[in-house]
């Protein structure tokens, strides 16, 4: 058995080092799928008796081209590959098989059948080469599958919408274990909604004691459920007491109630999420939001509606362009013609019924200001104290900003530097002195203030 390939090598050197593979298998998603692409292509080049099969979320469950645009693909297993992949193996030992094939898959009811790759030693030659490289590395822990909101933006693991299966409670344990004895610093809990459950809480509970025991796991990083709080106030302050990071990440997209109907996500309550990030401050715990550009539905004043929520709630925003996944409500071709969705190559949302490629690159402008101004903090005081003497609302003061130096960017150079380059540059050329004086004379101009 030859050892896992764990690293993002470049595609010659990494194909320069198999040795004739027969049988190369690829998992896909949205930050390997191309890379995988052009790996697999080339692996067919210099070995075209390799068969390539390609899994994961990436595999288009409904795209009849795929095989005439990636003909080097032999096949395409989709949803939950660990059984279907294990039975095209034990076809291919019998003999030469039809290829171009789509090979569907029925969910794992006992997902317990599925061996273990961290208690079957699948990742004991991984743990090896990165001590030996000094490469730092973390683990991914599932302790069940499936999601039951439908959200037309999502695919988790083409599981979405369904019911939740769970991995036995003593395996999650043992391999929790197999993570702190193997020093692991930061474990990621790979649940759609980790919490829940009850029986979070005791895993919670294992994890601590596992740290208590073996210093590992350092750090935990979760996507709390959607619609619950009293258990993850008891899971916070669990991790909180045990000593260990519990990044949360509020993964609440957007607040706009008109965009939510029509992701299909009204049934999560935007209470719900206020309830937790009150449940971090009081413990004075890290937490952030995720929020999305370019929902159908949105507009440019609904996404600075959300920032301005987030910076009176004193959370941090992380946005993300919203894309398109193969195999979410979102991509199907009827839901992109009510909407009008529009995309590039890369299949980002350019424009929907809602708002136009320029909104979008609005939209985009104005959370690059917000990085700048509140993420790295250059004016996260001045942007409070705006809003708290002067009545100018901070999503306000960002908007001003970006059109005072985009219309006039010689009238204050530093200003006009900072929201064009710093979240790339990190620096001030004439030093921080000169700029905070630009911008004090700036508020003082634009909005008639006395010096």
């Amino acid at each position: 058995l030859k050892p896992l390939l764990w690293k993002k090598l470049p595609i010659d050197e990494l194909v320069n080092s198999l040795d004739n593979p027969a049988i190369f298998g690829f998992s896909s998603y949205v930050w390997n799928a191309n890379y995988n692409l052009q790996l697999a292509k080339v692996v067919k080049s210099k070995y075209p008796d390799c068969v390539i099969v390609f899994g994961g979320p990436g595999v288009p469950d409904a795209d009849s081209d795929f095989f005439i645009n990636h003909p080097w693909v032999d096949y395409l297993i989709h949803t939950e590959g660990e059984q279907s992949f294990a039975n095209l193996l034990e076809t291919l030992l019998k003999g030469p098989c039809k290829s171009h094939v789509s090979i569907p898959s029925n969910r794992t009811k006992s997902l317990d059948t599925i061996p273990s790759p961290y208690l079957s030693g699948v990742f004991d030659s991984v743990l090896a080469e990165a001590r030996d490289q000094k490469v730092i590395i973390n683990a991914l822990l599932e302790t069940n599958r499936g999601c039951p909101y439908g959200c037309t933006f999502c695919d988790w693991g083409s599981a979405t919408n369904q019911k939740i299966r769970k991995f036995d409670l003593q395996r999650v344990k043992d391999e929790i274990t197999w993570i702190g004895q193997n020093k692991i610093r930061v474990m990621w809990i790979a649940d759609a909604n980790y919490g829940l459950y009850d029986r979070d809480i005791e895993i919670s509970q294992f994890i601590v004691d596992t740290k208590a025991q073996y210093g590992y796991p350092q750090e935990i990083v979760v996507n709390y459920t959607k619609n619950s709080t009293w258990r993850l106030v008891e899971i916070i302050k669990i991790f909180s007491d045990g000593g260990i990071i519990g990044q949360g990440i509020i993964s609440i997209q957007t607040t706009d109630e008109q965009t939510l109907e029509v992701i299909n996500r009204k049934n999560i309550r935007t209470q719900r999420y206020d309830e937790l990030a009150q449940a971090f401050t009081d413990l004075n715990l890290p937490l952030s939001t995720d929020l999305m550009m370019g929902l159908p539905g949105q507009t440019v004043a609904s996404f600075t509606a959300d920032l301005q929520r987030y910076i009176d709630m004193d959370v941090s925003v992380k946005a993300y362009p919203t894309q398109l996944l193969p195999n979410s409500p979102m991509a199907e071709p009827g839901y992109m013609e009510k909407y009008e969705i529009k995309t590039d190559e890369h299949r980002f949302l350019t424009s929907t019924y809602s708002y136009t490629p320029a909104d979008m690159q609005r939209m985009n402008a104005l959370y690059d200001v917000y990085v700048m101004a509140d993420g790295y903090s250059l004016l996260r005081y001045v942007l409070r104290y705006m809003q708290w003497e002067h009545s100018v609302m901070a999503g306000t003061f960002l908007a001003n900003l970006l059109d005072d130096t985009q219309a006039n960017p010689d009238s204050y150079p530093l200003l006009t530097w900072a929201v064009r380059y710093f979240n790339e540059d990190k620096s001030m050329p004439s030093g921080w002195a000169s700029f905070y004086q630009e911008l004090y004379a700036y508020i003082c101009a634009r909005y008639a203030l006395t010096p």
